[in-house]
């Protein structure tokens, strides 16, 4: 028969492994974002003259930037008001983390609409380049939090 003093034990230190677990799982995802994702963001826009800044958000677990460029080149337009060179090459494609160094130039701003701009995807190219690297780094929180556990 169990008392009610172990029940209570019981309770108290489940409640701290699991909190224990889950913050072994935030900061893996950190890692992850910090050491894997972001460089490869920072790689794929290495040529561009507008360098974007990206900030990993600990408390949120994302990668913010307040480039607006970036935003239309990674999550693409519907419509583009600049007609191009005809020897225009982008520095980026889609589904590539790579950076080149395009070639070309806008000729001028137009009223009329023209095809938009492709969307690069970098995040989740990126998110799939590295998801290999996710068990390790999930892993050596997970034991680096039970060895406080258990000290």
């Amino acid at each position: 028969m169990v008392d009610r003093t172990s029940i209570e034990w019981i309770n108290k230190h489940t409640n701290f492994i699991s909190r224990e677990f889950i913050r072994a799982i935030n900061d893996a995802c950190f890692e992850w974002l910090q050491d894997e994702i972001k460089p490869d963001l920072e790689s794929a826009t290495s040529t561009w003259k507008h360098q974007p800044r990206f900030s990993v958000n600990k408390k949120h677990l994302d990668i913010t930037t307040s480039s607006k460029r970036f935003h239309w080149v990674n999550h693409g337009t519907s419509v583009r008001y600049a007609r191009l060179s005809k020897n225009w090459e982008s520095k980026s494609t889609p589904g590539s983390l790579k950076a080149g160094y395009g070639a070309g130039r806008v000729l001028k701003r137009v009223h009329k609409p023209y095809p938009g701009i492709k969307p690069r995807d970098f995040g989740r190219t990126s998110a799939e380049k590295r998801a290999p690297q996710i068990p390790r780094i999930f892993t050596k929180h997970i034991v680096a939090r039970a060895a406080r556990i258990w000290k």
